[in-house]
């Protein structure tokens, strides 16, 4: 099974913690850039779990970061956005993040 099936069966019932909201968040964009709200509007210390991603005990994703200005984004204010390239992600990583 591919990461990408992998995540297609994970339900939103079945996630137990914020790490999984934020990873599911970033895994289901498909490598698109997603700004920082994206996850504080959903999920509380949400930064901190996007650096949790990146521990080997939730799954050791490459995660990247970038700021508005970097991407050549016009915005009222700098913004950060983050993402995780599909081709970077294995299935024990996602096996590892969701529990499965």
């Amino acid at each position: 099974m591919t990461a990408k099936q992998i995540i297609q069966t994970i339900s939103t019932k079945s996630i137990t913690n914020n790490t999984q909201r934020v990873g599911r968040l970033l895994l289901l964009a498909n490598g698109e850039w997603q700004p920082r709200s994206t996850f504080t509007h959903r999920v509380s210390s949400a930064m901190a779990r996007i650096r949790d991603l990146r521990k080997d005990e939730y799954g050791n994703f490459q995660v990247e970061c970038k700021s508005s200005d970097e991407l050549n984004r016009k915005t009222s204010h700098k913004t950060f956005y983050y993402r995780i390239r599909p081709t970077t992600v294995k299935p024990t990583q996602v096996k590892t993040l969701f529990k499965v």
